[in-house]
């Protein structure tokens, strides 16, 4: 039981470390997106 709850707080962390990973890689695009459209 001890092994499970350890589980699911590491997916829990993972999954919160990929949205968090997923929101700054959006904003490193969308910063490249802006620079394109200027030159």
């Amino acid at each position: 039981m001890v092994y499970l709850a350890y589980i699911f707080l590491l997916i829990m962390v993972l999954f919160f470390a990929t949205q968090f990973i997923f929101s700054q890689f959006k904003i490193v695009i969308v910063l490249l997106l802006l620079e394109k459209k200027e030159l």
